[in-house]
């Protein structure tokens, strides 16, 4: 089975970390993730993606080929530069 191409976007969550939105329309989910550094947010949107592959096999939900998004745009303001050499 080929990977699915998907676009994840992270964003900054004000002063709570970081989140994971993916693109891709599921049919029984939204992917996504949180966690207080970009690798936590990263590791716990793929967990969900796991745990959904668990609960609807049947789907046989392929692995995923993803395209990261940092949107910086978002994630910064005057008081909070986020630099990007981090979210790589």
């Amino acid at each position: 089975m080929q990977p699915l191409k998907v676009a994840i976007t992270i964003t900054r969550n004000g002063t709570q970390g970081y989140v994971c939105t993916c693109d891709y329309p599921f049919v029984h989910f939204d992917l996504g993730g949180c966690g207080a550094t970009v690798d936590e947010a990263k590791q716990d949107c793929f967990t969900f993606y796991d745990e959904m592959r668990r609960e609807y096999p049947a789907d046989r939900l392929p692995d995923l080929e993803v395209e990261w998004v940092y949107d910086l745009a978002r994630t910064r303001s005057d008081a909070d530069l986020v630099d990007a050499a981090v979210m790589a």
